[in-house]
């Protein structure tokens, strides 16, 4: 009796008039076992002393015996991945900003809401997909082999994601590198190269005006990026300084992926922990400045320029931030690699992985052209935007109506020895996918193509 994606078998002449208690989840075998006799006459229980409705059988996988999936060398590891996979660039580089135009504090309030009964069940419901079926996440679609199209349209977004996350990342290498001159080259007007008569020194105290730009910004759009105005005539050509900070990101993600988790599970020591060494450096530092008090409550950057060093905190800053980008980055190209693994396993690891990042690289470099940023939006809009509404609408009902929460509850249950609580059930049952189900509806009422600060794409780029 076939019951889905995980491949869920059960032997009822094996198990004879008791079979029918025993909830099954597989049993591997070998050819050998196949030509005498079946390989399933015996099968080896996992200890069942932490579970009431009787022992799970382990996964059938066909004929040949699948190579096992590479493990953790130590437990701390993968907990230290999964770390540096959730807190990535956006938490320092998005969601300030994201904040700020929402309301600032009051933002905390839905985000709060949003954290505890989407993003912490969603993120703990795929882990354990993943955990319990030991594939990635197109492969693991078999529980529900009519939604496996959710496992590419993951890869699709993922994909689109990495792609300029990387050249984000390039970003800051390049202020990193800059951030060794004697004199921050952002905090003040360099009027003989990029800066304009609108140029204000982020340090001075100048009163700004509608036209006034700070330094920061002007060296930012002026001469970082180089920043078209428009991309009716195309997006130009890739600037080679950030060409080369996006190689090196790649060359960085690269070695770190090398060796599938034996590597990145040694990376995750430091991508983990040395960013939040260095933000307790910064918050220690910002909380004792004068007026930081008022900062904090009314949720506005700290003084940083009264800083005692400015030029080292700037280098542990940047450094901070590439950290950060490693570790999610890490994890979401790592998720494309599994993929393409899964789907072609007679193909080695390491040239996946060496394919993966040169197409990344050269995908990337649409992103450090002068039109780069326009484009960045646009796939940030379409390949990281409401699109994952819809995944996520039917991956959750895949999960919990079509293979049922139930048989999910179970097969939770023997692979950690526990039962959930009616928390999980609410969240995956009703709240995620109605609540999500009526933000796609809104988003799709209230649809307006993106725009570019505030100045709309050409024809021939949305399509109008």
């Amino acid at each position: 009796m076939v019951k889905g994606s995980l491949d869920l078998i059960q032997d009822d002449s094996s198990l004879g008039k008791d079979a029918d208690r025993y909830p099954v989840t597989a049993i591997k075998y070998t050819n050998e076992e196949k030509k005498s006799g079946g390989g399933v006459e015996n099968p080896t229980f996992e200890d069942p002393s932490n579970i009431e409705d009787g022992p799970h059988i382990s996964k059938v996988v066909g004929e040949v015996e699948e190579e096992e999936r590479e493990q953790w060398s130590h437990p701390i590891e993968f907990l230290l991945s999964c770390i540096a996979m959730s807190v990535g660039l956006g938490n320092v580089w998005r969601f300030p900003m994201t904040a700020y135009e929402n309301g600032g504090g009051a933002f905390l309030i839905p985000y709060l809401i949003v954290l505890t009964f989407i993003g912490r069940p969603l993120y703990f419901m795929e882990l354990a997909l993943g955990q319990f079926s030991s594939y990635g996440s197109v492969k693991v679609w078999k529980v529900v082999p009519a939604v496996k199209g959710v496992g590419y349209g993951q890869m699709i977004a993922t994909w689109s994601v990495v792609t300029y996350y990387c050249s984000i990342m390039g970003l800051t290498v390049f202020y990193f590198v800059m951030s060794f001159n004697k004199v921050l080259p952002w905090s003040v007007c360099d009027y003989s190269s990029w800066a304009d008569d609108n140029c204000v020194d982020a340090s001075s105290n100048f009163t700004f005006n509608n036209k006034s730009r700070s330094s920061s910004e002007q060296y930012f759009y002026n001469y970082v990026l180089k920043m078209a105005d428009n991309i009716d005539d195309g997006i130009g050509v890739p600037d080679w300084r950030l060409s080369l900070c996006l190689l090196f990101s790649w060359a960085v993600l690269f070695f770190t992926l090398a060796k599938g988790v034996q590597s990145s599970g040694k990376v995750a020591y430091f991508t983990a922990l040395f960013p939040y060494v260095v933000l307790f450096t910064l918050l220690g530092r910002g909380v004792t400045l004068p007026g930081a008090e008022d900062g904090i409550l009314y949720f506005i950057i700290p003084q940083w320029e009264k800083l005692l060093d400015p030029n080292l905190f700037a280098v542990l800053f940047f450094l901070m931030l590439f950290t950060l980008g490693v570790g999610s980055a890490a994890g979401l190209t790592g998720n494309i690699i599994t993929i393409i693994c899964d789907q072609f396993p007679a193909i080695p690891k390491i040239y996946v992985t060496i394919v993966i990042c040169i197409s990344g690289f050269l995908l990337g470099l649409i992103y450090v052209t002068p039109g780069g940023q326009w484009i960045l939006d646009l796939v940030d809009f379409f390949g990281g935007g409401f699109i994952i509404y819809v995944l996520i609408i039917v991956e959750t009902v895949a999960i919990n109506h079509i293979y049922s929460y139930s048989s999910f509850l179970r097969d939770l249950k023997f692979m950690m020895g526990v039962n959930l609580g009616i928390y999980w059930k609410f969240c995956w049952i009703f709240f995620i996918p109605v609540s999500l189900s009526a933000i796609l509806v809104y988003s799709l009422v209230d649809f307006n193509l993106p725009t570019f600060a505030s100045k709309a794409y050409p024809q021939h780029v949305d399509g109008s």
